[in-house]
């Protein structure tokens, strides 16, 4: 990667005091194909700031021979605490399906990293139906035979792409 430049780049609704973010993505060689995360709702990274989960699957790409990862989420809101959404009236965000389908469209791998619990199952369909039944779509695998698909934070280390198919 010598002499490879990084891009960060991320899209909020209002960048000075933002609520919700619609896309992330990072980019350090355009010759390589790009991976589409989709987890449940954005954190504290931002253009700038990594959080734990971004930096696991910035090294799960890194590591896999990709060039740039875009994170999109079912919710564009920002909350640090995943159980807090469903006290958020507007919690998918009025631009979220777009950049959820853009994001989808230019991938050359798309994964589910939207955690396994069942409290956000009608999200999760409805973005299925809409957007990924006719798509290849992985999930991060650890061997734990935990529900899947567990999102990145939850995984141990060693943790590889496998087929998703979806029990909802």
């Amino acid at each position: 990667m010598a002499g490879e430049i990084m891009e960060f780049n991320a899209i909020f609704d209002n960048p000075t005091d933002p609520v919700f973010r619609y896309s992330l993505t990072r980019k350090w060689n355009e010759d390589l194909k790009k991976a589409t995360i989709i987890m449940l709702n954005p954190s504290v990274a931002n253009v700038l700031k990594n959080d734990l989960s971004i930096n696991r699957c910035l090294n799960f790409c890194i590591d896999n021979d990709y060039g740039s990862l875009e994170v999109v989420n079912l919710f564009a809101y920002i909350e640090t605490d995943s159980k807090k959404l469903s006290a958020q009236s507007e919690n998918v965000g009025v631009e979220n399906n777009k950049y959820l389908q853009s994001a989808i469209e230019t991938a050359d791998t798309i994964i589910v990293a939207w955690g396994s619990d069942n409290q956000y199952k009608t999200r999760k369909r409805e973005v299925w139906n809409r957007f990924l039944r006719e798509k290849d779509v992985y999930y991060f695998e650890d061997d734990s035979n935990r529900t899947i698909p567990l999102h990145i934070s939850r995984l141990a280390n060693g943790f590889y792409l496998e087929r998703y198919k979806p029990t909802f």
